[in-house]
């Protein structure tokens, strides 16, 4: 640093002293400002990183927090996926013990004698609504799914004005005589006409209506009888069967 009596040794002049010392001390406020420039900028540029460091850390622990979920979701997703192919595995040992019950009925019914016939083109009257939707689709005004044995001849009981109870439940064939019995209806071995015809044979039974009686045969109508969802009418021995005559 040069001091004022070096600065007026080497000027000229008083004047050349002057514009001397006013350029220094411009040089020193430059100086100055840019010191304090460099001093903010580095605040700014500490402020700056200390930001950073904190996104960085918090992207840290979101990552960790996202690859938490998505462990605990891949878990989750493994168990849905062993409780979806064990589902899928009990449906299909059920749809085949099914199958199997069906065969056995099918096979029961067959022995009732007597040969099927197409029968009433009205089938019975059964509804339309029942009569022309897939087999077992939808649940009658009685608890039976339609189609089958049991939803028929409830609507024969009802067509004919008779009271027919709600057995949904409890409405395989081979109950409904039970089911009679402890509703107060008379159920023995001798038909008569408007009857329902009980075979307990099979694992589900089947369900007739008497439409005519003759000496020790029967004439009935029914849906289901070789378990196909469809109408038939025969005539069958009344041998081993019993009769809900409600």
């Amino acid at each position: 640093d040069i001091s004022p009596l070096e600065m007026i040794a080497s000027s000229k002049n008083l004047g050349d002293f002057v514009d001397k010392q006013e350029y220094r001390d411009r040089i020193k406020e430059n100086i100055s400002s840019t010191m304090d420039e460099i001093e903010r900028l580095k605040k700014q540029l500490d402020e700056q990183r200390r930001e950073v460091t904190k996104i960085l850390d918090d992207q840290k622990t979101l990552r960790g927090t996202l690859d938490q979920k998505n462990t605990e979701a891949s878990a989750k997703l493994a168990g849905v996926n062993q409780d979806k192919a064990a589902f899928d595995a009990q449906v299909k040992e059920q749809s085949s013990q099914i199958a199997v019950l069906r065969a056995q009925q099918r096979a029961a019914n067959a022995k009732l004698g007597g040969s099927a016939v197409a029968g009433d083109p009205a089938k019975g009257g059964y509804p339309a609504k029942w009569a022309n939707a897939p087999q077992d689709s939808l649940v009658d005004s009685w608890g039976m799914y339609n189609r089958e044995c049991v939803s028929y001849t409830a609507w024969k009981v009802y067509q004919s004005g008779r009271h027919m109870p709600y057995w949904g439940g409890r409405g395989n064939a081979n109950q409904w005589p039970a089911n009679a019995r402890a509703a107060g209806i008379p159920v023995d071995g001798a038909p008569r006409v408007g009857d329902v015809a009980v075979s307990m044979a099979g694992y589900y039974g089947h369900v007739m209506y008497v439409e005519a009686v003759s000496g020790s045969s029967v004439y009935v109508s029914q849906y289901n009888y070789a378990v196909n969802g469809e109408y038939s009418e025969m005539w069958i021995s009344s041998a081993g069967l019993e009769f809900i005559h409600f």
